[in-house]
C-alpha cells in the first residue's frame, strides 16, 4: 500500500518537506516492485538509499530543529539514533543473507510505519516553532 504525502506530514521547511517527500517516494517504489515480484531485486538499492539519506537527511533536520529551538529536538536525535542502530541490523542481515522477499517486506513494514510515526509524531513540531519566527527569519 502507497505512502501519501499530504498536509499533516509538512516540518513547515521545504527542504525538510521534500526530502521526506523522496523518501515516500522511495518506499512506494520498493512497494511497487515487490507488488511486480522485484521486491529482492531493489532491496540492494534500498538499503544503499537509506544509508545515504539517513546521514544527509538526519543531520539536516537536527540542524534545524536546534536552529529552530524546537522542544522536540532531543527526542529527534534519539529516535535517529535507534533508526540507524535498526538499519544497521538491517543491512547486516542484508549482507550475511543476501536479498529475500520476507526481507523485503520487513524492511518495507518497518520502515513506512517508521517514517509516518516519526513525521507525525517528532518532525510535525518543528512546524510550530518555524512559524513562531519572526518575519524575515531565515529558513
Amino acid at each position: 500500500m502507497a505512502i501519501t504525502w499530504d498536509k499533516s506530514l509538512s516540518t513547515g521547511l521545504s527542504d525538510i518537506d521534500a526530502q521526506h517527500q523522496d523518501l515516500i517516494r522511495q518506499i512506494n517504489a520498493l512497494s511497487a516492485a515487490m507488488a511486480a515480484g522485484k521486491g529482492r531485486d531493489e532491496l540492494g538499492r534500498m538499503l544503499d538509499y537509506l544509508g545515504k539519506y539517513a546521514i544527509d537527511h538526519f543531520t539536516k533536520e537536527e540542524a534545524a530543529m536546534t536552529r529552530y529551538r524546537c522542544p522536540a529536538a532531543e527526542a529527534n536525535k534519539q529516535a535517529h539514533r535507534q533508526f540507524v542502530a535498526r538499519f544497521q541490523e538491517l543491512r547486516a542481515k542484508f549482507s550475511t543473507q543476501g536479498a529475500q522477499a520476507s526481507m523485503a517486506i520487513d524492511i518495507y513494514s518497518e520502515l513506512s510505519n517508521w517514517l509516518i510515526k516519526h513525521i507525525r509524531g517528532i518532525d510535525v513540531q518543528l512546524a510550530q516553532t518555524v512559524g513562531a519566527q519572526p518575519v524575515g527569519a531565515s529558513h
